[in-house]
């Protein structure tokens, strides 16, 4: 037929196989033109048709959908591009949003092994018995494709006070029972080592928390989670709920650590 291809021919051009090409004519998405002896043929529109369904296809489009949006009354190429773009937006901030959840999730790693053990053998049950994994990890992946234009600086602050935050579930875990339990006061230990990593942080760019006091640096650290954690009902709600942690053990964890800690300090110098 004058000025059609056949289907080998546009299998050729456009990289779509003839497998896809009988798949799109059984759903009425796009129809060739079959000669008497049943062989089939397209046209330049059609051409341009397949390659527009190509797109969609790679943009996560559903046959269905793209079906419904080229049986538009008036559907005019351009404004599909802008739509397809809005798709592609929307799902490259959900990809930017898992690598940052899976990232912060890498930074356990670098926990105390102590820290970790807990971590590891957390009643999952308890975890999720108000909000599944699914819903929880949808969340998360929400909440940190917003990072994705953070700076490097504001993400390697944030990757601390994650680490902090686990610490002390880890912490609230261990001094459940004994605030004075040795993996409960190693975790405690290590609030304070994080705490101390981000104010070193903030002294090296030039940037002061609330009420911050060089040289002060227990006090400082008290002020810190008082702000950030004591205060926060979301938090607390967090290690009374997914954790059975007791708050006021956690804070008497922290302070028996804090009293050695000075100690030690005292002493060596």
């Amino acid at each position: 037929m004058a000025n059609m291809l056949k289907r080998s021919e546009v299998s050729k051009i456009t990289g779509v196989t003839r497998r896809s090409l009988q798949e799109y004519d059984s759903i009425d998405l796009l129809k060739p033109i079959i000669n008497e002896k049943g062989h089939w043929y397209y046209r330049n529109a059609d051409i341009g048709k397949l390659i527009l369904i190509q797109i969609f296809v790679e943009a996560g489009y559903k046959r269905k959908e793209i079906k419904e949006i080229l049986n538009r009354p008036i559907c005019s190429e351009f404004n599909l591009y802008r739509e397809i773009i809005n798709k592609l937006e929307e799902k490259k901030r959900r990809i930017n949003g898992f690598i940052n959840t899976l990232g912060f999730m890498l930074e356990i790693e670098g926990l105390p092994e102590e820290a970790k053990g807990v971590l590891a053998g957390v009643d999952l049950s308890m975890v999720y018995s108000h909000q599944n994994f699914k819903s929880t990890f949808d969340s998360m992946i929400d909440l940190y494709s917003d990072y994705d234009g953070y700076e490097d600086d504001e993400l390697e602050m944030y990757k601390i006070f994650e680490k902090i935050s686990l610490l002390l579930y880890t912490v609230g875990i261990y001094s459940k029972n004994n605030p004075h339990d040795k993996l409960a006061q190693k975790a405690a230990e290590a609030v304070y080592g994080q705490i101390k990593a981000m104010f070193d942080f903030f002294i090296e760019k030039g940037v002061s928390p609330n009420n911050f006091q060089e040289g002060n640096f227990y006090d400082d650290a008290d002020d810190f989670l008082l702000e950030f954690f004591w205060d926060n009902e979301e938090i607390i709600d967090d290690m009374n709920t997914k954790f059975d942690a007791n708050v006021e053990k956690i804070k008497e964890a922290l302070k028996i650590v804090k009293m050695n800690l000075i100690k030690r300090r005292s002493n060596e110098t």
